[in-house]
């Protein structure tokens, strides 16, 4: 699937993946996060955890800045002795080495100074790897970090797995209060975590083999649960193709089954408001209307494929990248709508198509009187955010575009 870009960057305005990797990983208690790199990564990482509410913690993110004689001539000794520093100072459990992009130029084995020295310690040594010219954005980022992690879950005893499942690829707060997890709660199925949101100790990560389900809610969580199902034989569901109602039907059915729980008639319900949603807007006679599709941190292409059903035209979609889950409705939508997939993490690079094209809605944060200067309709939704996924962030998209309509 071809993706545009149009701008002479490379990756213009995207946060690469040690943004990522912090975002995860600081703030676990007992871990620290040792960046190896360049003074600037530190300060990109030290201030990024201040702004993301974690400053009681800044502590877990400690930083290898190294000097042109060390660049030249080899890092391995500067490594050893930060280790070694890192271990007698904190003792911490795990130490999570992040290599930048200076670390890759200078192509150094960290694999094999860690492989020389992880026997003289109890602390466990991984390596994450955020080189910004091979992984180009800090979405990326954040699901190397949640697969390596899980390297340390532990195998719990089957026969003694609670009855409660992991919402993995939630980033933000309120997935507990989803439709989904509140209903689950009734039926006696309680949240064993969120992943990475609720990730506050090793202890969190080690026993999220502690349950009979996984559901998964953002790209983000997709490899760590294949993994789980792989090693520990817990079974996920996928609520990701929130545009594909049959699909979503299926996978939420696959809930009940799991749990041995009678939640039919409750996932009746929320397709009936869906069709109920779906009906009312194509009564608005809206075909043929057009949308740039601009989300933050969620599926341009998923809702481009949900909005396609009820006429409106996703022209055009900013993604980071198209993803293995969204490739079938990307091919689809651009076969059939000759819909654009543009890569960019900020907005200046289309800007000038909001008058070239005539666009009716715009998805995703912009500038209001901007949008409004061209007659825009502007719908601002990041389900995510509002801690909704599957069925319930169909009915949120679908709410939102009737509101407007009316």
């Amino acid at each position: 699937m071809k993706i545009e870009e149009l701008s002479y960057a490379i990756n213009p305005g995207s946060h690469c993946d040690l943004f990522g990797a912090v975002m995860v990983a600081a703030g676990i208690e007992n871990l620290k996060i040792l960046v190896v790199g360049t003074e600037e990564c530190t300060y990109y990482s030290k201030n990024f955890i201040f702004e993301y509410g974690k400053k009681q913690k800044d502590d877990s993110l400690l930083m290898l800045s190294l000097t042109d004689k060390e660049i030249v001539l080899g890092i391995e000794e500067v490594v050893v002795k930060t280790i070694d520093e890192i271990v007698d100072a904190y003792s911490p459990e795990v130490i999570l080495i992040v290599t930048t992009c200076i670390v890759e130029l200078m192509g150094e084995d960290i694999e094999g100074i860690i492989k020389s020295i992880e026997t003289r310690y109890k602390t466990k040594i991984l390596l994450m790897r955020t080189e910004h010219f091979k992984c180009d954005n800090y979405i990326k980022g954040m699901a190397k970090t949640i697969n390596i992690l899980g390297e340390l879950i532990e195998n719990s005893n089957l026969e003694n797995k609670s009855k409660s499942f992991n919402i993995l690829g939630m980033r933000y707060k309120g997935g507990e209060k989803s439709k989904i997890s509140l209903l689950l709660k009734e039926k006696g199925v309680n949240i064993n975590s969120i992943v990475p949101y609720s990730l506050k100790s090793l202890i969190d990560i080690k026993s999220l083999s502690n349950v009979k389900l996984n559901i998964v809610v953002d790209f983000t969580g997709l490899e760590v649960a294949e993994y789980m199902e792989r090693k520990f034989s817990i079974p996920y569901v996928n609520l990701l193709r929130i545009g594909r109602l049959e699909e979503l039907k299926e996978e939420y059915l696959k809930i009940e089954n799991i749990l041995e729980i009678n939640i039919k008639n409750n996932i009746e319900e929320a397709l009936d408001k869906i069709l109920y949603l779906r009906n009312k807007i194509q009564e608005k006679n809206i075909n043929n209307k057009t949308a740039i599709i601009a989300p933050i941190s969620v599926s341009a292409v998923e809702i481009g494929t949900l909005l396609e059903q009820i006429g409106i035209i996703p022209k055009i979609m900013i993604v980071k990248d198209i993803y293995n889950f969204e490739e079938e409705d990307a091919k689809y939508l651009s076969e059939n709508y000759s819909s654009r997939y543009i890569k960019s993490g900020n907005l200046e690079p289309i800007r000038d198509l909001y008058k070239e094209m005539d666009i009716d809605y715009f998805i995703g944060m912009e500038y209001p009187q901007l949008l409004k200067k061209y007659g825009i309709k502007h719908l601002n939704i990041n389900y995510l955010a509002d801690g909704k996924f599957g069925l319930e962030a169909g009915e949120e998209i679908l709410s939102a575009v009737l509101k407007e309509c009316d």
